[in-house]
Formats: structure tokens, sequence, C-alpha cells
């Protein structure tokens, strides 16, 4: 059965550890699975023919490069089956994946950085007494030391020590060692009812949080 299958695969995934955010996308992708399954009726694993999955990824409502990291996902499942011995044959695996075009991704010019900072200082207080404060931190944070989003919003004050942040990434699982810029360092700082960070050797205080 489909849902058995998923299932299997889940329990797998945690038993191996998987982070929550991989963990996520499965769940995900399996609930469009079993959506599509139902409407065409299909219970069965071994009924997910090859044409049934090109079916399937034609409802996919994503960007190429979506849909390329989704059939990735796709084609692991069925690699999974296929291993534990429930299906004979990877159905996904001759499936190619979309044409992904590289961007070209350029760093905001001054301009753009002044508006941005702008666009923060206008901040109204009704999220939070701090937040115009707390949202220029953020972005001159994530400008000054390339962290994603994620990272960056739950930055503890003690990851920064004499004024270098180190930091084991959430996504990547890698440690990220940087010095904090004079700028980031000025923001943090300007957060009310927070202890400030010491611009030089011998601190012991941290960030964000």
């Amino acid at each position: 059965m489909i849902e058995s299958a998923c299932n299997k695969f889940l329990a797998d995934a945690k038993a191996r550890q998987l982070r929550e955010g991989s963990l996520r996308k499965y769940r995900k992708l399996f609930k469009q699975l079993k959506a599509y399954c139902g409407v065409r009726g299909i219970a069965l694993l071994n009924n997910l023919t090859t044409d049934e999955l090109l079916a399937f990824r034609s409802t996919w409502k994503n960007s190429n490069l979506s849909v390329k990291k989704k059939l990735e996902l796709l084609k692991a499942f069925f690699r999974f089956c296929v291993s534990a011995k429930l299906i004979p044959d990877n159905p996904a695996e001759g499936i190619k994946p979309p044409k992904v075009e590289a961007v070209l991704v350029m760093p905001f010019s001054d301009v753009e950085m002044t508006k941005i900072l702008k666009a923060c200082d206008e901040q109204q207080s009704g999220r939070g007494e701090n937040r115009a404060a707390q949202m220029r931190a953020l972005v001159l944070v994530m400008r000054h030391t390339g962290l994603r989003i994620g990272d960056a919003c739950t930055l503890a004050r003690e990851r920064i020590k004499d004024v270098v942040l180190t930091l084991r990434t959430e996504k990547g699982g890698t440690t990220v060692r940087v010095p904090v810029h004079p700028d980031a360092l000025a923001a943090l700082n300007g957060i009310p009812h927070t202890p400030p960070i010491a611009s030089g050797p011998g601190s012991r205080n941290g960030a964000l949080s």
C-alpha cells in the first residue's frame, strides 16, 4: 500500500536522523502523492508506473528549480522502496529533471541598502516594541555574515565572542566562524533592553536573542 510505504520511509528517515526540514519536505510530497492517488483510485505502490508519476509531476505548480528538487525527493523515496523490496523496479528512475537556468545573483547596491535600512527604521512597534531595531540588526547581520535568514533569526547572543560569530548552521550542519562587521555590531547593540556586545578582545557576551 502507498500509505504503508510512505510511513516506512518516514520511519527510516527518522532513524537516520534526517533534519526536520527534510522530513517536512517528504511529508508534503507524500501528502500530494496520496491526494493524487486518491483521485486516480490508486492504492498499491506497484500501480505507480512511470506514466503515472509523469502525470503526477504535471500537477506540480512549482518553478523548474523546485520541480527538480521535488523530483529528487520522489526518486529517493522509490529507491528506498526498491531496496526494501516493496517493488522490483524504480518507476521514477528514468524521469528527467527540468532544465534550470542559472541566475546570477548580485548583492544589493548602496542605494538599495539605504532604502532597505530606511524601511527597517520605519517599522511600527505593533509586533514588538523593539521591532525597528531588531529588523535593522537582522538585515545587517545577514548582509555582513552571509547567514541564512533562519540562522540569523535564531542567533543567540553567546554566539558572538571577541567580535567573532561562531555558529553551526541549521541546514548545512557546517560551522561558520566570521568576524562581525562594526555596522552589524552597532545594530545589535542598538536593540533596547539587551546587554551590549563588547567591540574588542575579552568580550564574554554574545547577540540577537
